[in-house]
């Protein structure tokens, strides 16, 4: 999600607290372009919690507990939660946006970690020689030898073509053709030198995941951590917290959650309170790992005692979140599957 998109979802976020605390509307709310369903989002909150007094809103970042805290009449504690406004076709949202590292730190796989891997494999010594090969950078800032260069070339070679900050780097080249005589030789060379970090980089998490794939793996710190996720816990801090608690334990919280999750479609304005109950059946389930041929990405799935049939639950996807693959903060993007 961008910055303009993150601040339209947040504004709407405060526009539902208003609703449900029953504070005037501005103008400016009414001429938000979510504001029809946020209208569905507070009715719907409301008849769910009927002893509502006022919301807050607490943010929408992954390091709190929900976007939302309600303060009830009865004395049953706050109720936290999370808002997700999304396109009909789409999924249910990120559930998370961590480290690359996580999933090794939390003794899940039995493996070198991402950030080992890439020293290993001399990631950033090889993409600064591909960005090299460029020749000419205007007015450089960043120290040579260090990540901040890399960075600062890859947004050049961004800005040089036109690319939007914003905008996705690999949808952007397939409208650009290295072989059209339109292009300048700079600007050729630009286009191929992008193009190889992003290629020479899949292959290189692919790589990682084949690593992972032939690690050992502890399926009960995988059900911890899929739970923690599915719990509201977005942030490693608070995964590997949840983590450390018993399954029994975990069991009686989730048939106790203060955290609920509502999904807003913005198109067809319906509304969906995601039903947490669900969950405490995964926690007698079995859980283990699927990796994709050809993929960057693995499943997390999970089968029923009793059953057969394996049942996908999350998708786990390597990503880079900066300038384009291959170059600036390396993550995982969680998702349901």
């Amino acid at each position: 999600m961008g910055k303009a998109e993150r601040e339209v979802v947040e504004s709407a976020e405060i526009i539902v607290c208003k609703l449900l605390s029953g504070e005037r509307m501005s103008r400016k709310d009414g001429k938000h372009p979510f504001f029809d369903l946020c209208e569905e989002l507070a009715k719907s909150i409301k008849r769910d919690i009927p002893d509502l007094i006022r919301a807050e809103h607490i943010g929408n970042e992954y390091g709190t507990l929900g976007d939302i805290r309600v303060i009830r009449r009865k004395k049953t504690g706050d109720r936290f939660l999370e808002l997700k406004f999304l396109d009909p076709k789409s999924g249910v949202g990120t559930l998370a946006n961590i480290s690359p590292d996580a999933f090794v730190k939390a003794d899940i796989f039995n493996a070198i970690s991402y950030s080992e891997f890439l020293r290993e494999e001399g990631h950033y010594e090889w993409v600064e020689g591909y960005l090299d090969a460029f020749g000419f950078y205007k007015k450089l800032k960043k120290r040579v030898g260090t990540k901040s260069i890399i960075y600062e070339k890859a947004g050049y070679l961004k800005e040089f073509l036109g690319i939007s900050k914003s905008h996705h780097v690999e949808v952007d080249l397939k409208n650009i053709s290295p072989g059209k005589s339109a292009l300048s030789d700079s600007k050729r060379r630009a286009v191929e030198i992008i193009r190889d970090i992003i290629e020479r980089d899949r292959k290189e998490r692919k790589k990682y995941l084949r690593i992972l794939q032939g690690s050992t793996l502890n399926k009960e710190k995988l059900k911890k951590f899929s739970l923690a996720l599915l719990t509201g816990n977005h942030t490693e801090e608070m995964v590997y917290e949840f983590m450390n608690v018993d399954l029994d334990l975990m069991k009686d919280a989730l048939s106790t959650s203060s955290y609920d999750v509502w999904y807003a479609y913005k198109e067809t304005l319906a509304v969906v309170k995601e039903d947490q109950s669900r969950l405490i059946t995964l926690i007698d389930s079995e859980f283990g790992v699927k990796f994709l041929e050809d993929k960057t990405s693995f499943l997390i799935f999970y089968k029923e005692s009793n059953a057969d049939q394996e049942k996908d639950l999350l998708r786990v996807a390597m990503h880079w979140k900066n300038k384009f693959q291959g170059i600036q903060t390396p993550c995982l993007n969680i998702f349901r599957a």
